[in-house]
């Protein structure tokens, strides 16, 4: 009922400020209308008087309304995308394209670069480097609601608006790429590098996790890799990754592969706390995740090959006093290669695709079966083409493209 009551308080309140500012001739738009009335009924305005149904008074009342929030980003996400229009893509389409991903770039490379110089100016401990990464790549996103409120107050329309909502849109996506290349945990040094491409890059000792499929083409009959990833390691000294995979190929020219792999990411001590009271601590628990994985794959043709995993997954997130009890259970990878070797000029180049559909399984459950989630199953689908420069000297240009299923 108090949540009621607060959100219809914010509602009133927000419609009577933009017809307060409407009568008094100021020419603010709605949404600086909004923000303003936010900052009022927050914790550190309204909410400080602490009288009830007069303003949020703490930030878990705040977090109890996140699913207007999503509600409403969902609806504009939906009216932006409508703003596509074949015959304005069509007039405007190379502009648009130039110009959202070279801001959202720019903005990108700008803030990396001076927050990098802060970096070196100020030390590891007052800015760190990840810091810098994840600010950079957060710089790159624009604010849709206030660009499309604006544009709907105002009636806009015109040259500028119609390129303007495609770009607002378009820099989201390039941000969220960025965002996610920032940020991806690989396992392995060169997939992580490349920013987490690996679906179709050349078969190496690593490709358990991008691209099992890959193993029946490897150069060598026969490989093994160790990786460890302290992650986070600046501001936490105890959150690591550790991967261990192989392969050995045998058959009829070498055309088949079986491999193996396990992964363990140790998310370090993480104290558990009162929710009424955060200064008491209930416990202090070690979650973790494991994966081990058995594959098999094999040419099919001269150019094609397919793979399959078979996963088990072991996760602990609980402490021994709880209700909750660690989770168990068994996926499978699917995926499939491709590689040709067309002629380009003099050279002789290599052109690869790639397709793994990874954690196909059942649901995990850290209470018995009384409440249960699907696993995270993901869409990877890559493609790769390497020039030779030289005897020496290679160049590939690679993409992947990711979608949860």
């Amino acid at each position: 009922m108090l949540i009621l009551l607060n959100t219809a308080f914010t509602l009133l309140a927000g419609l009577m400020l933009t017809r307060l500012t409407k009568l008094l001739h100021l020419s603010f738009p709605d949404v600086t209308v909004y923000l303003v009335t936010g900052l009022l009924v927050g914790p550190y305005c309204l909410g400080k008087l602490g009288i009830t149904g007069i303003g949020f008074q703490s930030f878990e009342e705040v977090q109890s309304l996140s699913i207007l929030s999503e509600v409403a980003l969902g609806f504009i996400a939906f009216s932006i995308g409508a703003e596509f229009k074949l015959d304005r893509i069509a007039k405007s389409g190379k502009e648009t394209i130039i110009i959202g991903v070279l801001q959202a770039l720019g903005a990108t490379i700008l803030v990396d670069t001076s927050l990098l110089v802060l970096h070196f100016v100020l030390g590891e401990e007052v800015l760190s480097l990840s810091a810098c990464l994840v600010l950079g790549a957060i710089a790159s996103a624009t604010a849709p609601a206030a660009t499309l409120m604006v544009v709907k107050q105002y009636k806009a329309h015109g040259p500028v608006t119609d390129l303007l909502l495609p770009i607002v849109a378009l820099d989201d996506a390039v941000g969220l790429i960025i965002f996610a290349i920032s940020l991806g945990v690989a396992p392995d040094a060169r997939g992580g590098s490349m920013g987490d491409v690996g679906a179709a890059t050349d078969p190496d000792e690593n490709s358990q996790y991008w691209n099992p499929a890959k193993y029946a083409f490897a150069y060598s009959r026969g490989g093994i890799a160790v990786n460890y990833t302290p992650w986070l390691r600046k501001i936490v000294s105890d959150i690591n990754l550790a991967y261990v995979c192989g392969y050995w190929k045998f058959g009829y020219y070498d055309n088949q592969a079986v491999s193996a792999s396990l992964r363990y990411f140790s998310l370090g001590e993480v104290t558990v706390v009162d929710y009424q009271n955060p200064a008491k601590e209930l416990a202090v628990i070690n979650p973790m995740e494991m994966t081990l994985d058995l594959g098999y794959s094999r040419q099919l043709s001269e150019n094609f090959s397919m793979g399959v995993v078979m996963r088990y997954i072991h996760s602990k997130m609980s402490y021994m006093d709880s209700d909750r009890e660690p989770a168990n259970t068994w996926a499978a990878d699917l995926a499939a290669y491709y590689t040709a070797y067309p002629q380009v000029g003099y050279s002789e180049c290599q052109w690869s695709w790639g397709m793994n559909i990874s954690n196909i399984g059942g649901k995990i459950t850290y209470d018995g079966g009384a409440t249960s989630s699907f696993l995270p199953a993901n869409l990877r689908l890559g493609t790769s083409f390497t020039f030779p420069l030289d005897d020496y000297n290679l160049m590939s240009l690679n993409f992947d493209a990711n979608k949860m299923l």
